[in-house]
């Protein structure tokens, strides 16, 4: 959005004068390509995982549609059946009961889904899907399951880092899911970008990190049992900003909310290098981002940028993002 009415003010500039503007501005109003994409397995895919940017009556078509699907049926009916009447035999205390088996039939064959029930939409998602075992380490407790994922996001951080030639460090809440790095570069340009800063500023937040309620929709869309997940909604976020304000001591000056984050710079969603720090940082089936408000609307999942013209339709990501090969 924020995107859409620059973009506006901008040629109305130059239509009146002829202005010239920023690298920052230049590169925030040269939009990717949205290229459309016939693999309806993963536009059914991405939909799903970005499920909350829809209202609830297109997410529950859009599940319902799913649980037919040869997807589904690949991942195997008996074993949605069995996860679903489990589910319910713990509710009612007693496993193998006839309430279980009953109800475990008819929300395969209905698409009615247990798990969390969220009525409503958002503009912007983020979520984490982590399985039993994350890189031959069995993920059994919370504390576990927090510390890869955090070890997990600082990797990705690193590998971004690496690849453009930056220098990273963690300057705060490192080892949590709140973590904030600061990467720095000598390179005053790359051919690559448009707009290049030296200063870049990570923050990472994770909310509700818990045990994940039996799906055997969600399961097989991610092709693997999920163990730990976070709240639904926007409960991952990732802010990318440059050039942070410093104090007086030389500091990056860092704000509060429910969590800690960097805000003053310039936003890098939207520009190139922001796109590739989150390609970096979602090029795994584990986590997910999505935001209706950005332009073009965009979901990052498992090495794709995916977009989206609106959220009317129940299977709405028919598109890839695609941009200039890089250089190197």
């Amino acid at each position: 959005m924020f995107q859409a009415k620059v973009t506006f003010v901008l040629l109305i500039c130059l239509y009146l004068s002829g202005c010239t503007f920023s690298p920052y501005i230049n590169d925030l109003v040269n939009n990717p390509k949205r290229v459309e994409f016939d693999d309806q397995e993963q536009i059914y895919k991405v939909s799903y995982m970005a499920r909350y940017l829809l209202e609830s009556d297109e997410r529950a078509e859009l599940e319902a549609e799913l649980s037919k699907s040869e997807l589904v049926e690949r991942w195997g009916v008996s074993e949605y059946s069995t996860l679903t009447s489990m589910a319910v035999d713990t509710h009612v205390g007693k496993i193998g009961s006839s309430s279980g088996k009953t109800i475990g039939s008819t929300v395969f064959v209905t698409g009615v889904l247990l798990g969390e029930i969220f009525d409503g939409q958002w503009d912007q998602v983020g979520q984490v899907y982590l399985p039993k075992e994350l890189h031959g380490v069995a993920l059994d407790s919370k504390e576990s399951a927090e510390s890869a994922l955090s070890g997990l996001l600082s990797d990705r951080v690193n590998q971004f880092a690496e690849r453009f030639d930056y220098r990273v460090s963690c300057v705060q809440m490192c080892d949590s899911l709140n973590q904030i790095f600061l990467l720095t570069t000598d390179k005053k340009s790359n051919p690559s970008f448009t707009y290049w800063p030296q200063e870049i500023a990570i923050s990472t937040y994770v909310k509700g990190l818990k045990r994940a309620e039996p799906d055997a929709l969600r399961d097989a869309v991610l092709g693997f049992p999920v163990a730990w997940n976070s709240d639904a909604g926007e409960s991952l976020k990732i802010i990318t900003y440059s050039d942070p304000h410093k104090d007086d001591k030389g500091d990056i000056e860092i704000r509060q909310r429910e969590y800690q984050y960097v805000g003053w710079g310039h936003d890098l969603a939207e520009l190139k290098i922001g796109r590739e720090i989150r390609l970096a940082i979602f090029d795994n089936p584990y986590l997910v981002l999505g935001d209706s408000d950005s332009s073009p609307g965009v979901v990052y999942f498992n090495r794709g940028i995916y977009s989206f013209m609106a959220t009317h339709r129940p299977v709405f990501v028919k598109y890839k993002l695609t941009e200039p090969k890089l250089r190197k």
